[in-house]
């Protein structure tokens, strides 16, 4: 994986996410808002699954 690659990050999420393991999930989409696009970290946290 590619550290500085945002999406490699949501792409991870969203496989973390499909397998319902949502406090990876939830980290990957952090570390994804940090550089810079907060869009699946936005709707994780307004569909309750982060905090």
């Amino acid at each position: 994986m590619q550290p500085d690659y945002v999406h490699s990050y949501i792409y991870r999420g969203n496989y973390y996410f499909e397998q319902r393991n949502y406090e990876l999930a939830c980290r990957d989409y952090q570390i994804a808002c940090t550089k810079g696009d907060c869009k699946a970290s936005k709707f994780a946290k307004e569909k309750k699954f982060c905090q």
